[in-house]
């Protein structure tokens, strides 16, 4: 994890030889130390030319001191509908860039996580790379 420029927060996850085990949470902690601003949430999920299917389904659960503030499940297109992948990249790694929620107000300072599952019916999901957040603080 680090702190960019610009009050970004970016945090990733990468995946042992490229698969996914949705028995393992993927947990990302993150502090927040001003309750007056307001935050936007972006996922980046990073597949090889493996993965299988035309979508992620993802199950992310808030968290703060123990207590869950909310749970989601999201969905988002890896590839057009004639299989076009949609992420960035060249060679055999593609970056999908995904908006997950925008001007979220946290309403106290301190440690928070993002846990997230894949919600595909395949376990392990091949062509996972990685996967991650970013918290970027508004003005």
């Amino acid at each position: 994890s680090f702190l960019g420029c610009n009050n970004k927060i970016s945090l990733i996850h990468n995946f042992d030889e490229a698969e996914w085990d949705y028995t393992k949470t993927v947990i990302f902690n993150f502090d927040i130390n001003d309750t007056s601003k307001t935050y936007d949430l972006m996922m980046v999920f990073c597949n090889t030319l493996n993965y299988q299917y035309q979508n992620l389904y993802l199950i992310i659960e808030t968290r703060h001191k123990n207590n869950t503030i909310s749970t989601d499940t999201v969905h988002y297109n890896i590839t057009d509908k004639y299989g076009k992948w949609l992420g960035k990249g060249g060679g055999s790694i593609k970056n999908n860039y995904f908006n997950y929620k925008n001007n979220v107000v946290f309403d106290q300072i301190g440690t928070y996580s993002l846990e997230l599952k894949h919600g595909m019916r395949t376990n392990p999901l091949p062509g996972s790379s990685s996967i991650g957040v970013q918290i970027i603080q508004n003005d």
